[in-house]
């Protein structure tokens, strides 16, 4: 697959079929990862795969609880709120989640996990796998360290939750290039 189909073709997919991912394909995408820019090349990541049923389990039912602090806080109603929690607790079911982790102490480590989850998200569109990103606020990180066992010295980046989709979803409108294209400074004009 061209990088460009795979671009087209990358979509955040919540719906996984109950196939167990297969280990071939999961060290293909993540040998991909490797290859990915970094700050000062310090290639700062680590990657927790999950497959020990109860952990998932209990990083879906965090996830859960994080969004529905975070949704109520904001004000969403209940009834909105649980259905939009849900919809990412859910979406642990039948995947392999994997835990990207990023260095703490160097430069610019957090950009450079989101280039390497990026370059996996598009390697597993290329293999024909689903992949949704679940986020994590940063004071959320202490009891997601502790699920995972994370040193101090690193946080999680995100928690990629991999499988074979049951459906890939149809694309989301996008903004067009003229919409968010700038010359020189912000608000600038036409290309010189």
């Amino acid at each position: 697959m061209e990088i460009y189909e795979a671009v087209l073709k990358r979509r955040n997919v919540h719906k996984f079929k109950q196939e167990k991912l297969p280990e071939d394909k999961l060290k293909k995408i993540l040998e991909a990862g490797l290859q990915s820019p970094s700050g000062f090349n310090e290639q700062p990541w680590e990657f927790v795969v999950v497959t020990d049923q109860p952990t998932v389990k209990k990083l879906a039912q965090y996830k859960y609880d994080h969004n529905m602090q975070g949704l109520l806080a904001s004000k969403v109603p209940k009834e909105e709120a649980e259905k939009l929690a849900g919809t990412q607790r859910d979406a642990f079911n039948n995947c392999t989640p994997v835990a990207v982790l990023y260095r703490k102490d160097k430069p610019v480590s957090m950009q450079s996990a989101w280039c390497c989850i990026t370059t996996i998200w598009l390697a597993a569109a290329s293999e024909g796998l689903g992949l949704s990103p679940a986020f994590f606020a940063p004071h959320a990180q202490g009891p997601l360290k502790e699920i995972l066992g994370v040193p101090e010295s690193y946080d999680v980046a995100a928690i990629m939750r991999i499988g074979v989709p049951q459906a890939i979803p149809d694309r989301k409108p996008r903004k067009t290039l003229k919409e968010c294209l700038h010359y020189n400074r912000f608000g600038g004009g036409q290309m010189p």
